[in-house]
């Protein structure tokens, strides 16, 4: 079951303020410094959802295994496997005016989590597209 704002304590941001903690699947999330000054919301979604949008964004998805850049699907898988490094921070999604998944921040991370079998994963959207990720990703 996953833990919603407020109840996995929170982390200093570099701006010197606070984020909540969220946890899905056994792993603790928190928002970029980037997000929270973006002021992006976190959204719980399902990880074969969102990964089945992301496919489509030819060149950017990585494939199972890590792609091209395994050093860095390591180092992502490596962390996440620590919890004691702290929370993982939320990938950034989005989607363009087509309707397209793009993630602009996270992919590595987002490849990690999803190849480790977990179901559900807290990334992070523009407060405006946030409630149609809930109604399609959820």
């Amino acid at each position: 079951m996953s833990k919603g704002p407020g109840k996995g304590g929170s982390v200093q941001t570099a701006a010197g303020g606070t984020t909540p903690v969220r946890t899905a699947g056994g792993i603790e999330y928190a928002k970029s410094d980037r997000a929270v000054r973006d002021g992006d919301v976190a959204v719980e979604v399902s990880v074969s959802k969102l990964d089945a949008a992301w496919q489509k964004d030819d060149g950017y998805h990585i494939p199972p295994g890590g792609g091209s850049d395994k050093q860095k699907y390591q180092n992502a898988k490596d962390y996440i496997a620590k919890p004691d490094k702290g929370p993982v921070k939320m990938a950034q999604v989005n989607l363009d005016a087509s309707g397209n998944l793009s993630v602009s921040d996270g992919r590595h991370r987002l490849a990690a989590i999803r190849d480790t079998g977990k179901a559900r994963v807290w990334v992070t959207v523009s407060r405006a597209q946030a409630k149609k990720f809930k109604a399609e990703f959820s």
